[in-house]
């Protein structure tokens, strides 16, 4: 992929084809330039899968606690209103995402130093650790650690989408591409709320995991099972904590190193995978080479080209461009708004209703007092729709009207949603309530869903070379977490004025 020159944002679409084709004769591909795009065109498949997988099990991880934050942190502390625990749910995720503020740009330049795999690595090692952490937290205090832990040791979302640029490299497979880590997302937002809504708690009646581990059953015994009794809310993070490791596995021996610079080195992962292969060798053998073929063999050798030095590094006055700089600042300020939504939907969800009358048209309160399990089979249909979106709308939606058209258009949908949500608490459980919780779903995953990987495209087609990709994502990284910091802390707080208040849409 060649970053040669960098063209204003606006004119990012005008330029799409004529830089597609400056790539490929730069690089000398030729052959696949009249292949069209689609998903079974799309190179290095395998490899996707492995990030995408990277990306579910962190997805999962974070999208299970949803189900069972509310009551989690209610069972710590009776004394906290409804208020109180959307304040302090808000401060959880303000947590985790501000230390990923304070190493996102660290974690950029490592992966741009010691390589990409070996960060993806440590980041889903620490994960794995900081669910174990929260899980068996028995106060508010060691809830904050774990999310610290995360946040610290977790700059993943910034390598996956280097490493998919330097995966395909080809523009023309983008708008697919570019989906594949939301879509891991997606995929992690069906399965993490339908985890931990139902192995939460799964001692009690209520649960639906209590038919295997309540009391009187086979492995809950006469009283249940003893650790799940003292920590009820550990089970989904053990085994979020196991799906991670498994990946790990799979990464340490599958995944390939991407940058450049590190391509020569040695990956013990495949160095292992080797050796254990050699124990069961194949029936089938090589067909030895003749005299002809070694000839041709030793032909080609004489006249391959030697390996060309790594690119360097532009200057810092080059990297960051005025494009580069509003293009990452757009990008940033999404999760203000989205990681807001995200953490204070599933507040609403759990809040009780209120039991006062309302005065509209913007004075009354009350959440819709949903279960963890009810919880986590709505978050996980907003993750069904958005992958349903993202495989079969996003990629002709964007080759039609273009990166920039799709990202500006799914902007505009975010405040519709916004206004309809608090809305929501005056109908009537049952049927009509539904319905506006589905209206909500309509309007919100689709613009999550197309302004996300545009506005990843939108700073890969910026950044003025491929040595930097993994600075500037680490750097637009770290503003989207302190975007996350400050909007679930400051929205959680406001929640619980408007709450006390009789304001719940404030």
């Amino acid at each position: 992929m060649s970053y040669q020159h960098t063209v204003p944002l606006l004119a990012v679409e005008a330029n799409e084809d004529d830089e597609i084709a400056h790539d490929n004769n730069d690089t000398g591909v030729h052959d696949n330039n009249n292949i069209p795009a689609s998903w079974l065109t799309l190179p290095n498949k395998v490899q996707l899968t492995l990030l995408a997988l990277c990306r579910f099990v962190t997805a999962m991880s974070q999208t299970s606690v949803l189900s069972y934050l509310y009551y989690f942190l209610g069972s710590l502390d009776t004394s906290q209103s409804p208020g109180d625990l959307a304040r302090r749910a808000g401060y959880l995720a303000s947590a985790f995402a501000s230390c990923m503020f304070l190493t996102g740009w660290f974690w950029g330049r490592m992966a741009d130093s010691i390589g990409r795999k070996k960060v993806v690595l440590t980041g889903l090692t620490a994960t794995a650790v900081a669910c174990l952490v929260f899980g068996f937290s028995e106060s508010y205090s060691g809830l904050i650690v774990a999310r610290c832990l995360a946040g610290l040791m977790d700059g993943n979302i910034a390598v996956l989408r280097t490493m998919i640029t330097e995966t395909v490299a080809d523009k023309k497979y983008h708008s697919r591409a570019f989906i594949i880590p939301p879509l891991g997302f997606n995929l992690g937002a069906v399965i993490g709320p339908l985890l931990g809504g139902m192995l939460a708690n799964p001692t009690s009646e209520t649960s639906p995991a209590s038919k295997l581990f309540g009391p009187g059953t086979f492995w809950g015994g006469k009283d249940g099972v003893a650790w799940m009794l003292r920590w009820k809310y550990a089970l989904p993070n053990v085994v979020s904590a196991v799906l991670i490791a498994i990946v790990v596995a799979m990464c340490f021996f599958f995944l390939e190193e991407t940058l450049e610079t590190q391509k020569r080195e040695t990956d013990a992962g495949p160095s292992i995978r080797k050796w254990l292969k050699s124990f069961f060798p194949s029936k089938y053998q090589a067909v030895p080479s003749s005299d002809t073929g070694l000839e041709t063999t030793s032909l080609l050798h004489s006249h391959s080209p030697s390996p060309s030095p790594p690119p360097k590094a532009p200057t810092l006055h080059k990297i960051w461009t005025r494009n580069v700089k509003l293009t990452v600042l757009s990008s940033a300020l999404l999760p203000l708004h989205m990681a807001t939504f995200l953490h204070l939907w599933a507040v609403f969800l759990s809040a009780p209703r209120s039991t006062t009358a309302p005065h509209l048209p913007i004075k009354f309160t009350g959440g819709l007092g949903l279960s963890p399990a009810t919880i986590g089979l709505v978050l996980s249909l907003f993750g069904m729709f958005g992958i349903a979106v993202q495989v079969i709308a996003y990629p002709p939606i964007a080759q039609h009207l273009g990166i920039l058209t799709v990202y500006r258009w799914s902007l505009a949908i975010f405040p519709l949603a916004y206004l309809l949500i608090p809305y929501l608490t005056l109908l009537p459980p049952g049927a009509l309530m539904w319905t506006g919780v589905a209206a909500v779903m309509v309007l919100m995953v689709p613009a999550r869903t197309f302004s996300l990987p545009s506005s990843v495209i939108l700073i890969t087609r910026a950044a003025p070379s491929s040595v930097v990709l993994g600075r500037v994502h680490g750097v637009a990284a770290s503003l989207a977490s302190l975007s996350k910091a400050a909007g679930p802390a400051v929205a959680g707080s406001l929640f619980a004025v408007g709450m006390k208040a009789g304001v719940v849409g404030v």
